[in-house]
């Protein structure tokens, strides 16, 4: 009997809550915060998730253009997975649990898969879980791959190597030392040495 009162108290408490008027901001601000607070961390952990995926591509992309460099300058397929992996260090990557890094001559798969002169890397780090942790209860982060081929064919027993760069923040648009001549035109006709 206690029991069925106290349940008929609590249903009209919630009834005369609902029909109030004062405090149903501090009411909707209780119930909204958790969601908004869980949507904010989600949104920063992927944010960190796509940057930490990038600079692993990054690492892939250096370390895979640093061993077909040693193959073409007649290195082993040992030395320039050496060399693969320095790359990729001096690019942020570590080596502890959780991590590895690949790099074998021919390509096992793609386009370039069994082609001598081409080099296969693939980088694969477990990120931390920041917000994560908490909102879904997880213990190990997540694991982001990725994969990069270089192939270094030879252009009529010439090396040839094509650099792009883009300057989004113009910063070469401004002049140089020499008066009206900007950067990026002093840069490209400056002498060689």
């Amino acid at each position: 009997m206690v029991c069925i009162d106290s349940g008929r108290k609590l249903l009209s408490r919630f009834r005369e809550l609902g029909k109030a008027r004062d405090g149903a901001t501090v009411t909707l601000v209780v119930f909204a915060a958790p969601v908004v607070i869980g949507s904010m961390a989600l949104a920063i952990d992927t944010g960190v998730w796509v940057l930490e995926k990038r600079k692993t591509q990054q690492m892939a992309d250096s370390a895979s253009l640093g061993a077909v460099r040693a193959l073409k300058n007649g290195e082993s397929v040992t030395a320039a997975a050496t060399v693969a992996r320095n790359d990729a260090i001096r690019n942020g990557y570590v080596e502890e649990t959780g991590n590895s890094l690949s790099a074998v001559s021919p390509p096992t798969s793609g386009p370039y898969a069994g082609q001598g002169g081409a080099v296969e890397v693939i980088v694969q780090r477990r990120l931390p879980l920041f917000f994560s942790r908490y909102l879904f209860g997880a213990s190990s982060g997540m694991a982001v791959r990725a994969r990069s081929v270089a192939y270094a064919p030879t252009i009529l027993g010439k090396n040839l190597e094509v650099a792009m760069m883009l300057d989004v923040s113009s910063s070469m648009s401004g002049n140089s030392d020499v008066r009206g001549v900007s950067k990026l035109r002093a840069m490209t006709t400056r002498p060689i040495r």
